[in-house]
């Protein structure tokens, strides 16, 4: 007999795939959920499963839980996950141990094989077949240790390996996809920096230990610590593991997961500029707080999209405040007049960046906050500061500007769009004001930004000056969307100013910027769909301004094979990213990941295309 464990959280799209492989021959499944909001638990009904709702403390933990507390009545437990499915043979092997008698079988437990299916196909080499999981083991014989990520289970006395494979087929896409390997490296990071001081002795990395003992020792103490370990693991994966025969797929596969390794090594970097640091034997562990701030981890992420939380209240206009400036500009520069201006700030879970933003705007007199659902303290700073907040559930940057100009109540027609990550400087403040004060008949003006990252101004790498719309007459701008982002609609002639504001893009962390840049990947690779159809402007990349130009070149990057590789050798050598060290080193690998995402949806959003072509060109035959 056999019982089963599935561990979920928004698992619809993949569930019932994994409980129709087992249904009919399990004797009982249990469904393990974490607080799914889709159709899970109606899911796990229809097919007859035991759904069970436990908080979420980790995968270990959670699958211990279930070791421990669930009615397990078999001799035999199989855990898989919710897009994993068991074979037909895979089925009929396990049937023909688990039918036996359990004394009589002389390993404890059996290692599973599992092919991955990666954008719909199968991989068969590049290190991630065979892949092999305990997941198949006699009730009390085996439980997880307990570690943030890729984790292993420790089985008492002997294993068995069954060849035959289970397929991981996640039908969620690219976007899950990405997420959850951003969750992930975070989880990788942190579990490195804890494994030298793990209790367990067999899973404590040691050179001259057993082969996973090995594993971990160079990827602790070596491997995230090479100066490109996505280099390596690309090389590994496609030429020794074999990755080539996998064809296109094979190559498009092994740059994702290189990606990851990148990704790892940055946190790792993040973690040890936070207070952390790898320990030795014995050693106590970094204290809490000098861990960098990461989003919550859950089993699955709900979503990638930028989306209004249920919670989120109707759209609402603050009543008038007056507001008195609380702090002078980062430099100890002020203003003793009001400014002819309002400013509007866009945000959605912005207290670590909010206050900051606030007060880099002394000398403002009509400051508002446009918020699209904050679940912290975003919305309550803001007021305290005296600044008036106004909430619209967020559809896209172009639709939320448009609402911003017609319902918010600005006291003036020159309105400043700021993130909650970007700052006012008092240059900027200067050419503002003397700008508008001669009531110039420009719509709108280009305003150039400094990007911060790793504590310094990227001045190369970031492509200063890189220019955006954020300053405009609110009767002459409008918005429309593009891409990830948006692109002004108007009449009138647009400038440009001289002086910048600052961005501060990483505040929030690396995990927070991978998961935003996830989501802009989506927009762009439906964007490069669009323009692809759209010939190419040539004159505009020769005579026009650099606003036209950048445009221009990026709707012919679109086409370009390799874009991910020719961006990295464009930022870190052609723009000077060199001159800045391991700082314009990292932003340009981060910018590769970026297009390298982009590309890859390209990829998927095409083939996905030809797949309902092909289905509808089947649908429309007529039968013989």
């Amino acid at each position: 007999m056999l019982d089963v464990m599935i561990i979920t959280k928004n698992e619809e799209a993949n569930l019932p795939y994994s409980l129709e492989a087992v249904k009919g021959w399990a004797n009982r499944i249990f469904v393990v959920d974490s607080g799914s909001t889709d159709r899970t638990e109606e899911i796990a009904a229809e097919y007859g499963a035991e759904f069970i709702f436990h908080e979420w403390p980790g995968y270990a933990k959670q699958k211990n839980w279930g070791l421990d507390n669930l009615p397990f009545e078999s001799e035999w437990i199989l855990i898989i996950d919710a897009d994993e499915i068991i074979t037909p043979k895979l089925q009929g092997i396990i049937s023909d141990v688990v039918k036996q008698d359990a004394s009589r079988v002389p390993a404890n437990g059996y290692y599973l094989n599992r092919r991955l299916m990666f954008m719909d196909r199968p991989i068969r080499h590049c290190g991630y077949y065979p892949s092999w999981n305990l997941r198949l083991f006699k009730r009390g014989k085996a439980r997880y240790e307990e570690r943030a990520v890729h984790e292993h289970m420790l089985l008492e006395g002997r294993a068995g390996y069954i060849r035959e494979p289970m397929i991981h087929w996640d039908r969620r896409g690219l976007d899950y996809y990405t997420a959850k390997h951003n969750e992930y490296s975070t989880l990788e990071a942190m579990a490195l920096l804890e494994d030298s001081n793990v209790k367990d002795a067999r899973l404590r990395p040691a050179l001259l230990g057993n082969a996973l003992q090995r594993r971990r020792w160079m990827k602790t103490f070596i491997y995230h610590w090479l100066p490109v370990p996505s280099l390596f693991r690309f090389i590994y994966m496609y030429f020794l593991r074999l990755g080539i025969l996998d064809g296109v797929n094979g190559i498009r596969f092994c740059l994702f997961i290189s990606s990851y390794e990148m990704l790892v090594k940055l946190k790792l970097i993040e973690f040890k500029r936070n207070g952390l640091h790898l320990m030795k034997e014995g050693e106590d562990p970094a204290p809490a707080q000098a861990v960098l701030p990461v989003a919550e981890v859950a089993p699955e992420p709900e979503s990638v999209e930028v989306s209004k939380p249920a919670d989120v209240p109707e759209p609402v206009q603050a009543p008038e405040v007056v507001r008195t400036p609380v702090v002078s500009s980062p430099d100890g520069a002020t203003t003793s007049d009001s400014a002819r201006f309002s400013v509007v700030i866009l945000t959605l879970d912005e207290e670590i960046n909010i206050q900051t933003c606030i007060e880099s705007l002394d000398g403002v007199d009509d400051i508002h906050v446009l918020d699209s659902g904050s679940t912290d303290r975003t919305r309550e700073i803001a007021e305290e500061m005296g600044v008036k907040v106004s909430c619209n559930p967020f559809e896209s940057f172009g639709k939320q500007r448009n609402w911003a100009i017609d319902n918010m109540p600005l006291k003036h027609d020159w309105v400043l769009h700021l993130d909650a990550d970007e700052r006012m400087t008092p240059e900027l403040y200067e050419e503002i004001e003397s700008t508008i004060s001669q009531d110039p008949p420009e719509a709108g003006y280009y305003l150039p930004s400094k990007l911060m990252f790793m504590g310094k101004w990227l001045k190369r790498a970031g492509a200063y000056p890189t220019y955006q719309m954020r300053l405009f007459h609110s009767s002459r701008m409008r918005f429309t969307d593009y891409g990830h982002g948006q692109r002004e609609l108007t009449d009138g002639e647009i400038g440009q100013m001289k002086a910048p504001y600052i961005h501060d893009a990483f505040s929030k962390g690396l995990d927070d910027w991978l998961a935003k840049h996830n989501r802009y990947s989506s927009g762009e690779a439906a964007q490069a769909i669009r323009e692809r159809e759209i010939p190419i402007n040539w004159s505009k990349i020769f005579t026009g301004d650099r606003v036209e130009r950048r445009r221009e070149l990026k709707h012919l990057a679109y086409r370009a094979p390799a874009r991910a590789l020719v961006r990295w050798w464009i930022i870190y050598l052609f723009q000077g990213g060199f001159i800045e060290g391991r700082s314009g080193r990292t932003y340009a690998t981060l910018l590769t990941t970026y297009e390298r995402m982009t590309g890859i949806k390209i990829r998927w959003l095409e083939h996905s295309r030809r797949q309902r072509e092909k289905n509808a060109g089947r649908e429309e035959t007529p039968e013989a």
